[in-house]
C-alpha cells in the first residue's frame, strides 16, 4: 500500500472529524472531571481494604503473630508485638467505618456521573429516567465496580513492592516470582482492555460494533502503556528524599489518571466517527457551506473536507460546460453540493455564482415546491446529488443542520418578498 492511499482525503478526514469533534465537545474538561471523581472514589476504598484486613488480624491475631515470628529477620528490626498490639485495638465497628462506607458509594457515583456524562456528550444521547429500584441496582453495581477495581490496584501495588524488595523476609518460589513479574506488568493493560472493551460497547447508547470497541481499547490500552513506559523512563521518583519523593508520586498519578482518561474520551469519539462517518461528515460540509468567515480554522477544514470521497461511488455526477441543471418549473427531488466547477443560479433577473464547496436546492427539496430558479454550468462541474430522503436522513442526525437550514429557508423567503 502506498503511502498515498495511506494518506487518502477519508483517512484524513476520519483523523479531523474525531480530533475537531473533540475539542468541540470539550472532552479534556470531561476527562479532568472523570479523573478527579476516580481517584476520589478510589482513595476511600483502599482505606476499606485496610480496615478489612485489620478486622482479619483481628480475629486471627496468633496465626499472623506465629508466622511473623519465624521470621527471623523482620522480627529483629521491627518491634512487631507493639505493632499488632495497635492494629489489634482497633474497634469492630466505629463511627470511622460507617463515614467511609457512605463516601465510597457517594463517591462511587459521583464518578460514574462524570464519565458518563463525557459518553453522552460524545456520543449525543440523553439519560433515561430509571425508576428508583433499577436506580438502586445501578448504584450498587457502580460501588461494586469500584471496589472490584481497587482491589485488584491493591493487589497489583502489593506484589510490586514485594518483587521490588532488596531483601526479602520469606523464600517466594521461583515461578511465584515470574508469576508476579508478569502479572504486576502486563495484568493492569489487560484489565483496562477489558474494561474500555465493556464500556464502549455498553455505555455508548448506539451499540458500535464489537469489532470496533476492541480495536479501539486495544488502541487506547497500547497507547496508555507506551505513555507509562516512556514517561518512566525520563521520571524516576526514587532518585529523591522521603517527602520529596511522594509528592512527586502524587503527582505522577494525577498525570497518569487524567491521561488515561483523555485517552478513553479520544477513542470513544473516533468510535462515534467511525460508527456514524457519513452524516458527521455531511454535518461539517453544510455547516461550512454556510459559514461566511475567513478565519484560518475553518480554511483548513474546507481543505480537508472538500473532496468527501465517501458520497463519490454512488452520488458523484459530473456536467461539462453550458450544461443546465435544472429550469424554471422543474420538480425538484434533490439538494447539490459542489465538488469541483462554478454553478450560475438565476432567480428574480439575478445571477448568484456558487463555488466549490457549496450547497444549493435545499429549500425547494424540503418544501416540495418546484424550482424558482435556474442552474447552469459556467464550467465543467463535478457535483454530489443527494437524493430528498437521503437528505432528510442527513439533517435528521445534526440538529446544528436543522437549524441552519431553517434559517437558510427563513432568509431565501425574506429575500423573495423584498423583491
Amino acid at each position: 500500500m502506498t503511502l498515498k492511499k495511506k494518506l487518502s482525503p477519508t483517512f484524513i478526514q476520519y483523523i479531523g472529524l474525531s480530533f475537531s469533534l473533540f475539542a468541540q465537545n470539550d472532552l479534556l474538561s470531561y476527562a479532568a472531571a472523570g479523573s478527579f471523581g476516580f481517584l476520589c472514589s478510589i482513595v476511600p476504598v483502599i482505606t476499606m481494604i485496610f480496615v478489612i484486613i485489620i478486622r482479619f488480624f483481628h480475629s486471627s491475631p496468633d496465626l499472623l503473630l506465629d508466622w511473623f515470628q519465624n521470621q527471623n529477620m523482620l522480627f529483629e528490626t521491627i518491634d512487631l508485638p507493639e505493632i499488632l498490639e495497635s492494629v489489634l485495638s482497633v474497634k469492630k465497628i466505629g463511627f470511622f467505618e460507617i463515614i467511609l462506607g457512605i463516601s465510597i458509594f457517594w463517591l462511587a457515583r459521583r464518578f460514574f456521573i462524570y464519565a458518563m456524562n463525557g459518553f453522552r456528550q460524545i456520543f449525543r444521547t440523553q439519560a433515561e429516567r430509571k425508576n428508583f429500584f433499577f436506580s438502586l441496582i445501578g448504584f450498587a453495581g457502580e460501588a461494586i465496580l469500584i471496589i472490584c477495581i481497587s482491589i485488584i490496584i491493591s493487589f497489583v501495588l502489593f506484589v510490586l513492592s514485594i518483587l521490588r524488595l532488596k531483601t526479602i523476609p520469606f523464600q517466594i518460589p521461583v515461578f511465584l516470582q515470574h508469576f508476579g513479574k508478569f502479572i504486576s506488568n502486563f495484568s493492569p493493560v489487560i484489565l483496562i482492555f477489558i474494561l474500555l472493551t465493556l464500556t464502549y460497547r455498553f455505555a455508548s447508547g448506539t451499540k458500535p460494533p464489537l469489532k470496533l470497541c476492541i480495536l479501539s481499547s486495544a488502541a487506547s490500552s497500547l497507547v496508555y502503556w507506551v505513555f507509562l513506559v516512556f514517561f518512566h523512563l525520563f521520571v524516576k521518583t526514587s532518585n529523591y528524599n522521603v517527602i520529596y519523593g511522594v509528592l512527586s508520586n502524587i503527582i505522577i498519578i494525577l498525570l497518569s489518571v487524567y491521561t488515561f482518561f483523555t485517552l478513553m474520551l479520544f477513542f470513544a469519539q473516533v468510535i462515534f466517527v467511525c460508527q456514524f462517518f457519513q452524516p458527521l461528515l455531511f454535518e461539517q460540509m453544510y455547516l461550512l457551506s454556510c459559514s461566511k468567515g475567513n478565519k484560518l480554522q475553518e480554511e483548513i477544514k474546507r481543505i480537508i473536507y472538500l473532496q468527501p470521497e465517501v458520497f463519490f461511488n454512488s452520488h458523484l455526477i459530473k456536467y461539462t460546460m453550458d450544461s443546465t441543471l435544472f429550469d424554471i418549473g422543474m420538480d425538484s427531488d434533490s439538494v447539490y453540493y459542489i465538488v469541483s466547477g462554478t454553478i450560475s443560479v438565476f432567480s428574480n433577473n439575478h445571477y448568484e455564482y456558487l463555488e466549490a464547496g457549496s450547497f444549493f436546492g435545499e429549500a425547494e427539496c424540503l418544501l416540495h415546491k418546484k424550482h424558482t430558479s435556474r442552474a447552469s454550468c459556467v464550467s465543467d462541474v463535478q457535483l454530489i446529488q443527494f437524493p430528498e430522503q437521503e437528505f432528510q436522513k442527513l439533517i435528521a442526525f445534526s440538529p446544528e443542520v436543522n437549524k441552519t437550514i431553517l434559517s437558510r429557508i427563513a432568509q431565501i423567503d425574506q429575500q423573495k418578498k423584498q423583491i
